[in-house]
């Protein structure tokens, strides 16, 4: 019961930083979050043994170009 309530007012709080948080910050968050996962999580499997994970890894750079290969 504790833990639901938290989640909720977790939830609304979140939801009210987003109503009140300017979309050129939140973009820059969100480009930021993005850019790390390509170094954390995409580049490394572009050397992987696996040809669908390199091809998984190729097709996260389409959705970002300007950040391609």
């Amino acid at each position: 019961m504790r833990r639901s309530l938290f989640l909720k007012s977790f939830l609304s709080i979140f939801a009210a930083v987003l109503l009140f948080w300017p979309p050129s910050s939140a973009k820059a968050w969100f480009a930021d979050e993005a850019r790390l996962a390509f170094e954390e999580r995409w580049l490394p499997l572009l050397d992987s043994p696996s040809a669908s994970e390199r091809l998984l890894a190729v097709q996260s750079f389409l959705a970002f170009p300007e950040w391609g290969l």
